[in-house]
């Protein structure tokens, strides 16, 4: 009885080698990819070109069932890191750095996230904005809504990081809404990011009401 259960084993193998049907490694499958990949981190669709999309999105949908999976935006999923109190998310920066490498795409804030980036606020908003010369995206962070906007090319021109965040704070705050305060503030953040090599060209691309204020302030330091 042994021979021939073996004989069957070995015809079962061959009928499977014949149709290429060779049962699959369990180290290959999606499945045991997903739960390789630590906790925290980010998964996108487009990281698994070897299988079928449609699987991708039905496994990863399983996986967000059982809570082990989070979606944190369309085609965007982080291996949740489960607590009493629910998932912990990724931090935003987190997020919009993986998605900027992916894309291969530059990613600015803007509105609020523009004031907080320069400590010219302390609110904290659950809805941020940020521009994108990417895809246009609304991203779920636990509650935090962040929305990738696409803007026109000008507004990546910046070859600093200053001058561009600080012309978004700025339209934020409106021509005839700044203060005394807040001037101050700006000056004292253009002492602590001179940007030397590049603040000449990044000043030009500002509008004009905010180069006029920005050089009488560096006139003043």
């Amino acid at each position: 009885l042994q021979k021939y259960l073996i004989c069957s084993d070995v015809l079962t193998t061959f009928e499977h080698h014949k149709l290429g049907e060779m049962p699959i490694r369990k180290e290959n499958t999606l499945e045991h990819k997903l739960s390789l990949i630590p906790e925290g981190e980010l998964v996108f669709l487009s990281d698994f070109p070897e299988y079928d999309s449609s699987s991708v999105c039905r496994v990863l949908a399983e996986k967000c069932s059982s809570g082990e999976y989070v979606k944190v935006s369309k085609g965007i999923y982080c291996k949740a890191r489960m607590t009493k109190f629910g998932p912990i998310m990724p931090s935003v920066e987190k997020v919009l750095d993986a998605i900027a490498r992916r894309d291969k795409a530059k990613i600015l804030p803007s509105g609020n996230a523009a004031l907080n980036s320069l400590g010219m606020s302390e609110q904290v908003p659950m809805r941020l904005t940020y521009l994108t010369s990417g895809s246009a995206r609304v991203i779920d962070l636990g509650g935090l809504s962040i929305k990738l906007k696409r803007s026109v090319p000008k507004t990546f021109e910046f070859k600093g990081q200053f001058y561009a965040l600080l012309t978004q704070a700025l339209k934020t705050i409106g021509k005839d809404n700044l203060t005394p305060d807040q001037e101050s503030l700006i000056a004292r953040l253009l002492v602590e990011n001179p940007e030397s090599d590049t603040c000449e060209h990044d000043i030009r691309l500002m509008p004009v009401w905010m180069q006029k204020t920005i050089n009488r302030l560096r006139k003043q330091i």
